[in-house]
């Protein structure tokens, strides 16, 4: 059933139950109740103004452990469905906006496709009037075939998967359609063109977001298993796709949980490494690093245990704005399985406030301007701008530079992480106009922190007890501002974290404020572990300009700034 979008369900005679006497509940949605479900049923109620709820609805969701079990009450029930959406959409195909939603319309082809099939291979009649089952048939390929309502992201993989698995099964009962051919040609060329684009190059997913590595390569694995997908045509991509097997393994903490970038929430994703030593990488000590398309990644060794594990992950990936937050050159950062510096988290689809914060540049640990966000739109993506990631000085040297196109602004980002330590934090400014302008640095520390700030130094204890240390240096002439923030609701949101899905709790970030219109600047910062507080900064910055007196990371620092 996976080939055809179907979810297993455990009990699927709990699950029937549940729908017939407590009516509709969205998968994965424990924070909404059933919603009432019998026919005819009205399908353009949207009982709680939820996006992700409708696309289930109109995924025909609520079928699948009918699917599941297939008793023939199941088989009659389904078609029963099937009808009386049609009925709905014929009566009025002005009701919702939902009813082409993209992924939705894939999702039930696919079903569609399921049913033709199984009634053929069971011996069973199509529980359907011929003539609804040629309209559901004839609108869905309509819609499936539409350039205009294709989806280039992980949507349009569910599109084409439910196209082609419905011609297939029209191939397969007699039924093929007068357009076959050319359907099967659309689905094919975009079908390679979507994963083309969706892996890259390297084999790196490009929505931004680690999360959505593990999800779209769990469906593409459904895709390039299915029998109509079995062409000599799709040689290349089953070899991308094999490398992108490879990388998911450096997309996750040593815990094996994903870092909470973009939209990526924080799951448990592997139960072992296979692969990991495959991706080329580099190895120092107990620690390796590799370069990821958009991302660096640094992390301990897989033999390391846990508690005296490390892990960074930077990320530079702009390639779409689905999934993607404004959080271009920002990193996290863990010491013995613990993050030291938090991603606010992916929060949830929900288009309202909380939605724009988690989305927006102070959420992250990276440089806002004018208190403006980075652009999301996929106009100003730039791919990656990671610039280099390689063993230097006994440390780990991670680079990433971005033009700002909007805000007329080039912000360039040096690493330098020596685990056990810290992280060296070097930020080059550059401003393309002559106007001043106001640079706020943010850093978003936990749940389970307070600062106590000191000038341009700051002490951070996480649960009452020392755990960083931070220092700044700067080459502007000017005494920038440290604030902390914790759970702030006006005069704009600051200070939250989400963990679970649109739920939220109050966090302590904190910020580096300053003004100027140099063209150019350097900023400093220096984060240390609480045991290793006297070990010197790595850069030093002074309006003199900037330098590091270890002659290789000298060097590598004139090669990147041009200094």
């Amino acid at each position: 059933m996976h080939l055809f979008q179907i979810m297993v369900v455990n009990n699927p005679d709990a699950a029937i139950q549940g729908l017939s006497s407590a009516g509709f509940v969205a998968l994965g949605r424990k924070d909404l109740p059933h919603y009432p479900f019998s026919l005819p049923f009205d399908w353009a109620a949207n009982p709680f103004s939820d996006r992700n709820w409708m696309f289930q609805l109109h995924g025909w969701r609520m079928l699948d452990a009918f699917f599941n079990r297939m008793a023939p009450d199941d088989v009659a029930f389904i078609g029963e469905v099937m009808s009386d959406w049609w009925r709905f959409y014929q009566a009025d195909p002005d009701a919702t906006p939902w009813y082409w939603y993209d992924m939705s319309t894939g999702l039930r082809a696919s079903k569609i496709a399921y049913l033709v099939h199984w009634c053929e291979e069971n011996g069973e009649v199509v529980p359907l009037a011929p003539g609804v089952l040629q309209c559901l048939v004839t609108e869905h390929v309509s819609h499936l075939t539409n350039p205009e309502e294709l989806n280039h992201g992980n949507h349009g993989l569910s599109q084409l998967q439910g196209l082609m698995g419905l011609l297939d099964a029209l191939a397969k009962t007699g039924r093929t359609l007068p357009n076959q051919s050319a359907a099967t040609e659309f689905a094919v060329s975009n079908m390679r063109s979507i994963l083309l684009s969706q892996l890259g190059e390297q084999g790196v997913h490009t929505e931004d977001a680690p999360d959505y590595h593990f999800f779209a390569l769990s469906k593409i694995r459904q895709i390039l298993d299915s029998p109509w997908w079995q062409r000599d045509d799709m040689a290349d991509i089953n070899a991308l796709f094999d490398r992108a097997e490879v990388a998911k393994e450096w997309l996750v903490t040593p815990s094996m949980h994903c870092p909470p970038v973009g939209d990526s929430a924080e799951a448990a994703k592997l139960k072992r490494y296979s692969r990991l030593g495959e991706w080329p990488h580099q190895v120092q000590g107990e620690s390796m690093a590799a370069w990821l398309d958009g991302y660096g990644v640094v992390r301990s060794l897989p033999e390391v245990a846990l508690a005296d594990s490390h892990y960074l992950f930077f990320q530079g990936s702009f390639h779409s704005s689905g999934h993607k937050h404004a959080d271009c050159l920002s990193f996290v950062w863990q010491e013995g399985n613990r993050y030291r510096l938090w991603d606010s988290g992916k929060y949830g689809y929900q288009k309202d406030d909380m939605r724009a914060y988690f989305q927006s540049t102070r959420a992250h640990n990276t440089l806002e301007i004018d208190g403006k966000d980075f652009s999301r739109s996929k106009a100003d993506g730039y791919g990656s701008a990671i610039q280099e990631v390689v063993a230097c000085a006994g440390g780990w040297l991670l680079s990433g530079k971005v033009f700002h196109k909007r805000l007329q602004v080039t912000h360039q980002r040096i690493l330098f992480y020596r685990p056990g330590i810290g992280v060296d934090v070097l930020d080059k400014v550059v401003n393309h106009t002559e106007a001043m302008r106001r640079y706020q640095l943010w850093w978003h520390l936990g749940e389970e922190t307070e600062v106590a700030v000191s000038g341009q130094s700051a002490k951070v204890l996480f649960q009452g007890e020392p755990d960083l240390v931070f220092a700044t240096a700067s080459s502007v002439d000017c005494s920038p501002e440290l604030s902390v923030f914790r759970g702030e609701e006006k005069p704009r949101l600051l200070g939250w974290i989400s963990r679970e899905y649109l739920k939220f709790e109050p966090s302590t970030c904190m910020s580096v404020s300053w003004e100027s219109r140099e063209p150019e600047q350097f900023f400093a910062t220096c984060w240390r572990l609480a045991s290793c507080p006297d070990v010197p900064p790595a850069f030093e910055v002074s309006p003199a300009g900037v330098k590091a007196d270890d002659p290789e990371l000298s060097a590598k620092l004139t090669a990147l700034l041009g200094i």
